[in-house]
């Protein structure tokens, strides 16, 4: 075949490969934005102005001024204490996960960051650089590492694999890597751990060079070795993981025994030489760093940590924890949601005793099914050239032993949280991408099998990355937190997927009307009503059966407590009607459900009133959590049995009615007039009246408690200052009626109002001064409730509205 026949068919061959190398570039920025962002969206900004303490960048400052402790000094008082590691005495001073030892500080995470990233950027610019961004740029580094990892087996393993395979690969380690996570609280704990992330996948790409090479393998071996050295410098639990580099070398070993397969040839002692120096300076280096700082090479701080509890004391690893933690890291399965973020914190079995804590865990196999695929390696040895087979072979039971060694050591850990995601899981995902290569060269030569088999990875993949990315939307709730803008507008676009099911279920949200009988013989017991949320955060409302002619409705937002009703009498032999409108009957505020309706989304979530055969018995603004699904349980509690398991009355039926017209919008102009009565024993509170505005730029028109016969009204307007009335007498548990003009809801006809701030109580004029108001839309007022989280006054007013009217002029 002459030159000419074959131009025609390289041309379409390289054209496929610039394809397939440009999207994989897209792809490597596209990621490498979204972990720039997710670090900054929520508990950080970009920005290098440092936040708080920085342990790291302290670290810096010590190594500059010539000692290896921290440029912090702390309060003297520390070493004052007999015993500064007792919590019961050191909680004043306490600085979290801060060692002390002989009066200075440390800190026991390892000191790679501040050599080579955050040491030398401050020595050539002359300042810091912040630690949020050094985890993005560890981040973002490992991830492109693995990247070329990822091609170079592709290249060297898989040839015909094309691009659509390579895109979903590079997809994969990307996102279904939980680096996302990780980077939503990008703090010291997530630099050490992103460092050694970047290190091992630098180690990786090195020694699958030193594998492949005929020549320059020392070099490789070299680079490989040093980069792994680094790794365990900043991650000391890497070194189990050293096993990969005997694998390769116990390997080579073989293949290369001299006649009689006794000897080893010098070749195999210069690699191993090649292997174990780098890494052995940089281990002894370690050793010498930790004697110096605690006069044992072995100690790296931890029992000197500053926390809660005298770590010195703590079981940090032990064979009684190695079933529970791999329940959670392997098996334990997410709950779910039906809106956004979708997957909510996973419902963990009780801790083994002498267990540290978790925090945010979720079983791999059920979640990220994806990894699964790793299996599929054992059909890709056979695929190989046969020269290629044993060198496949090794680089799979390596990775496969550096993950089971690493992992290892967080299955017999006191601790767990799913930042120790990164330091194995990108590993276990290069194993998944070879395994889904050598199913899908397995199936090549069946069309069909070759279609399902790939639709079927393609599913896992995608669950599994979405899955990754909606969890570091939700985790620890910071970005709601923090960031709540970003937060709803993620989630409105998102909670599109629930709104158009719940057009095709024809679900209805609003209030209930619940016919029922109450059960007799039940006194002293609670039992649920309604049960809405996903443990631990949960709503409930309840009855207590007080006696045999009362009963009690109330409601909890668990670890913020609740209220109730004053007994009511009931017949327990009648049939009663329940009249319940709540927040968690409601889908979330941020869902197109709220578009374009004329009632307050903000009110609508936060309202809780019940009725009970048309009395209004409660009527107030509690905060709920989020619910997770659409579909209302009536009388049972599938969650908890904090308030019993089941209603044992008999219901006679559950309907939804049309939700009422929210009392605190219309109209939307001009004073307005509350029929309240105040709640006991809040001496020295402040809560919620009417509140207009945002987050720091809004006013909040207030009642102070001070004491069970005074009050008083005040006004903070958001950045500016107070201003209150004299104190009030008030007889409990009267009606009390409060006029009030706020300047931010004046007509604009009423040009006199605009300035003013006029209250009056039970008709007599309690407050009558000249303020300003920020200019506000008059959709974002409240009634009874602090949506805007001005730390002035509590979240609610717990007392009872039991009207709400507005004027047109004072």
């Amino acid at each position: 075949m002459t030159e000419d026949s074959q131009a025609p068919a390289a041309a379409p061959a390289r054209s496929n490969r610039w394809i397939e190398q440009r999207g994989v570039a897209l792809i490597a920025l596209a990621i490498a934005w979204f972990y720039l962002w997710t670090a900054t969206s929520g508990s950080e900004r970009l920005s290098f102005e440092p936040h708080g303490l920085d342990y790291y960048n302290l670290l810096v400052d010590g190594f500059l001024d010539g000692h290896l402790s921290l440029a912090y000094t702390g309060d003297p008082g520390l070493a004052k204490l007999a015993n500064p590691y007792d919590p019961a005495q050191n909680a004043a001073y306490r600085i979290l996960d801060m060692s002390y030892y002989r009066g200075k500080y440390y800190i026991y995470f390892g000191p790679t960051p501040a050599l080579v990233l955050l040491l030398p950027w401050k020595v050539i610019t002359g300042f810091h650089l912040p630690t949020h961004l050094g985890v993005v740029i560890f981040a973002i580094g490992g991830y492109w590492i693995s990247l070329l990892l990822m091609l170079n087996l592709r290249r060297r393993y898989f040839p015909e694999v094309g691009a659509g395979p390579v895109w979903l690969a590079a997809l994969i380690l990307g996102l279904a890597n939980m680096a996302p996570a990780l980077l939503r609280r990008p703090a010291v704990y997530e630099l050490a751990i992103a460092c050694a992330y970047f290190f091992v996948m630098l180690a990786f790409w090195a020694l699958q060079h030193a594998l492949a090479a005929d020549r320059r393998r020392l070099a490789w071996l070299a680079l490989a070795s040093g980069a792994y050295g680094l790794a365990i410098l900043a991650r000391p639990t890497c070194l189990y993981g050293s096993v990969i580099f005997a694998v390769v070398l116990g390997w080579w070993g073989w293949r290369d025994r001299l006649p009689g397969g006794r000897k080893l040839p010098p070749t195999w002692w210069r690699s191993l030489w090649a292997a174990a120096v780098p890494a052995g300076i940089i281990f002894a280096g370690m050793l010498l760093y930790n004697y110096l700082r605690f006069g044992s090479a072995f100690e790296f701080g931890q029992i000197y940590q500053l926390t809660g509890r005298n770590m010195g004391q703590v079981k940090a690893f032990s064979w009684s924890y190695l079933p529970f933690n791999a329940w959670l890291y392997l098996l334990m399965p997410a709950q779910h949601s039906v809106y956004f973020p979708f997957f909510l914190n996973a419902l963990p079995p009780a801790m083994p005793p002498g267990y540290d804590g978790l925090d945010d865990l979720y079983g791999l196999l059920p979640n990220l099914p994806v990894v699964l695929l790793a299996g599929g390696i054992f059909w890709g040895a056979r695929e190989q050239p046969a020269e290629r087979s044993a060198e496949f072979r090794v680089l799979g039971v390596g990775l496969a032993c550096w993950i089971a060694a690493v992992m290892g050591v967080f299955l017999f850990f006191s601790g767990a949280t799913i930042r120790y995601y990164l330091d194995f899981l990108p590993a276990w995902l290069l194993l998944v991408c070879l395994g889904m290569w050598s199913v899908g060269r397995m199936v090549a030569r069946h069309a069909w099998w070759r279609i399902m088999a790939w639709s079927g990875m393609t599913v896992l993949a995608v669950f599994s990355m979405a899955f990754a990315v909606m969890v570091s939307f939700q985790h620890g709730g910071l970005l709601r937190a923090v960031n709540k803008p970003a937060f709803e507008r993620l989630a409105r676009v998102c909670n599109y997927a629930s709104e158009i099911y719940d057009k095709l279920a024809g679900t209805h949200y609003g209030p209930v009307r619940v016919e029922l009988k109450f059960p007799r013989n039940q006194r002293g017991h609670f039992e649920p009503l309604i049960v809405s949320g996903a443990f631990p955060t949960v709503d409930y409302l309840w009855v207590l059966y007080t006696d045999d002619q009362h009963l009690q409705i109330g409601y909890e937002h668990t670890n913020y407590g609740g209220g109730s009703t004053q007994p009511i009498r009931i017949d327990y032999a009648a049939t009663h009607t329940l009249d319940i409108d709540a927040g968690f009957l409601y889908p979330p505020e941020a869902h197109p459900y709220f578009s374009g309706r004329a009632d307050n989304a903000a009110y609508r979530v936060r309202t809780l009133q019940v009725l009970v055969d048309g009395v209004p018995y409660l009527d107030t603004h509690p905060t709920f959590y989020d619910p997770v699904s659409s579909h209302l349980a009536f009388g049972r509690d599938p969650l908890t049995s904090t308030f019993g398991r089941r209603f044992t009355g008999e219901v006679l039926s559950v309907k939804r009615t049309p939700p009422r017209v929210a009392l605190d919008t219309v109209p939307q102009l001009g004073p307005f007039e509350l029929d309240v009565v105040l709640p006991k024993e809040r001496t020295g509170k402040l809560e919620p009246l009417v509140v207009t505005g945002e987050t720091g730029r809004g006013d909040l028109f207030y009642v102070e408690y001070l004491d069970a016969t005074h009050i008083r009204f005040g006004l903070d307007h958001w950045g500016v200052g107070f201003l209150h009335s004299d104190p009030v007498a008030i007889t409990p548990d009267e009606i009390q009626v409060i006029e009030a003009s706020l300047g931010s809801l004046s007509d604009p006809g009423e040009a006199a109002l605009k300035n003013r701030l006029v209250v009056r109580l039970n008709g007599v004029t309690v407050l009558d001064r000249e303020t300003s108001f920020h200019a506000v839309p008059l959709e974002s007022q409240t009634i009874g409730v602090n949506l805007i989280g001005g730390s002035t006054v509590g979240p609610t007013f717990t007392g009872k509205i039991l009207s709400i009217k507005r004027r047109n002029k004072w």
